[in-house]
């Protein structure tokens, strides 16, 4: 009845399902590889104080992250300028700078 399938055993190597084709490294190398991003800093940014900070740190104006102790402007020599910072905000929230009249709106 089976007469014309053939018989196999544990023992026969059976044929390859997959051609294994060697890859080149040119194909490798111009990839471009993803670049990681660095993690935010779980330290205290100013030289010397290496305080790891709390979950509920937060940013200075000047991008960098300070303990509680050096958080303040003054001791960590903060590169942003608040001066002009403020100016512009008082500036645009006074419609540039225009004072209004109550003489005017009657």
């Amino acid at each position: 009845m089976n007469a014309n399938k053939p018989k196999l055993n544990f023992t026969d190597k059976l044929p390859p399902m997959t051609i294994v084709q060697p890859i080149d490294n040119k194909i490798i190398e111009n990839t471009p590889q993803k670049k990681k991003k660095k993690k935010p800093s779980k330290r205290c940014q100013l030289k010397g104080c290496k305080k790891k900070l709390s979950i509920t740190a937060f940013d200075c104006k000047c991008k960098k992250r300070f303990c509680n102790l050096h958080i303040y402007s003054e001791n960590h020599n903060c590169t942003f300028d608040y001066k002009t910072f403020h100016r512009q905000n008082l500036v645009s929230g006074l419609g540039g700078g225009e004072i209004d009249k109550v003489g005017d709106r009657v």
